[in-house]
């Protein structure tokens, strides 16, 4: 079985690149995600103001091949695995989570 994996969005994507547009950010998350307008502004918003936001769960695979994609287009991100906390919840919901847990280099994909 292939282990469930999330893909964060990092904030620090958006103080690197203040010329982001929602329309740009609205157009890659629609195509790369298939996330609406409404979920792809609240994820950028949620990340430019928490440091990070949880754009979803899939397979390692998915995740990085999503995380590559992200990240041809400017969006910092990691891939990080699922703990046994996250199954406990809805997966990909979990930012308070996040918010405290620490992860080490082996653990955590850079994309």
């Amino acid at each position: 079985i292939d282990d469930p994996f999330h893909v964060i969005l990092l904030g620090s994507t958006f103080r690197k690149n203040h010329e982001m547009s929602n329309q740009y950010i609205v157009a890659n998350f629609g195509r790369i995600l298939g996330y609406s307008q409404e979920q792809s502004l609240d994820a950028t918003t949620f990340a430019r103001h928490q440091g990070f936001s949880n754009l979803g769960t899939w397979t390692r695979d998915e995740c990085l091949n999503i995380g590559n994609q992200l990240r041809f287009q400017g969006f910092e991100c990691r891939i990080v695995p699922v703990t046994s906390d996250d199954e406990d919840e809805e997966l990909g919901n979990g930012f308070d989570d996040w918010a405290t847990e620490e992860w080490g280099s082996e653990t955590v994909a850079h994309c």
